[in-house]
């Protein structure tokens, strides 16, 4: 099983960001992490335990892998009562990321 903690590093304080194909966007409940955003009323996101929580801002988030690769990730929602940092899989498609899933065992 992949540390993920040494795997990703980003700006802000949480290090550990999981890739997701069934959320609906990049989320992240530390705004510290944010390297500019926009703040507005982006309404609510539904969470795993049926409770919604409000989006605060839209903005950018870069973040170092291990292997010293730079992401950017655009569109990420600020969600104070998010509990993960979240990476979609299909807006990596579309910003123009390739990825692949395998097992390395």
């Amino acid at each position: 099983m992949l540390n993920t903690q040494n795997e990703l590093n980003l700006v802000g304080n949480q290090l550990t960001w999981v890739v997701n194909s069934d959320a609906s966007f990049h989320l992240t409940p530390d705004q510290g992490c944010f390297s500019s955003y926009i703040v507005g009323d982006y309404g609510y996101v539904k969470m795993g335990n049926e409770g919604a929580c409000l989006i605060i801002h839209i903005g950018y988030v870069y973040l170092l892998t291990s292997i010293r690769c730079r992401m950017v990730l655009s569109d990420v929602r600020y969600v104070p009562y998010a509990r993960l940092n979240l990476i979609l899989v299909g807006q990596l498609d579309d910003e123009g990321y390739n990825g692949s899933f395998r097992n390395i065992t």
